[in-house]
């Protein structure tokens, strides 16, 4: 099997159950009192007899948005929404060719994937239902190995990547502020965090 990359908790009567998604496509659900195997299992693919596997690479998953449905978003660049009931899947976006899924944000209703294309970091913020609202480029990121990094705030979203860090108006996409540094000595961005009303930045 290959390495679990995301774990959700889930909202159940009684607090023991998680889900996981890995890059060998696998998408399964725990007990955490009984871990031996999964409770149920789906496997992520293109769709059809001859599907191609998709590797789960994140996950979000937030009562607000529909207490059966997950977000899961993949290394060949699918972003789909899963319904816990049926394990079907209640539509798929597809993202340009070469374009990563690194990670998805869920806050309340706004959801955003962050990811590496080869132009740089790309921002895309969507619908719970899959339609996408805005999307952003982050231009010479992420060529260094970098990984983006993000946090929903009252007015929109922060991203970082590499040596940037910016600012996205939530309703529009429209950059609000930024900051960027060099990244000559090596210090990337890993993580991005909310310390109170101030936003915690970890490089190294």
């Amino acid at each position: 099997h290959d390495p679990v990359y995301d774990v959700f908790w889930i909202s159940s009567k009684t607090g023991n159950q998680c889900a996981s998604v890995s890059t060998d496509g696998q998408m399964m659900w725990w007990d955490t009192r009984r871990l031996g195997e999964p409770t149920d299992k789906l496997l992520l693919n293109t769709g059809g007899a001859k599907g191609r596997v998709l590797g789960g690479s994140s996950m979000a998953y937030n009562t607000e948005a529909g207490p059966t449905k997950y977000l899961v978003g993949t290394e060949q660049g699918v972003l789909a929404g899963i319904d816990l009931r049926t394990g079907a899947t209640a539509w798929r976006q597809v993202l340009p060719e070469g374009e990563s899924i690194d990670s998805v944000l869920l806050h309340g209703r706004m959801l955003a994937t962050l990811g590496i294309s080869d132009r740089g970091a790309v921002v895309r913020l969507w619908s719970p239902q899959g339609d996408m609202a805005w999307d952003a480029l982050m231009p010479a990121t992420g060529g260094d190995g970098s990984r983006p990094t993000g946090v929903f705030t009252e007015t929109g979203i922060i991203v970082g990547c590499g040596g940037a860090v910016v600012s996205y108006h939530g309703a529009s996409g429209t950059e609000m502020w930024s900051y960027r540094w060099s990244t000559g000595a090596g210090a990337r961005l890993l993580a991005l965090a909310p310390a109170g009303e101030s936003l915690l930045a970890v490089a190294a």
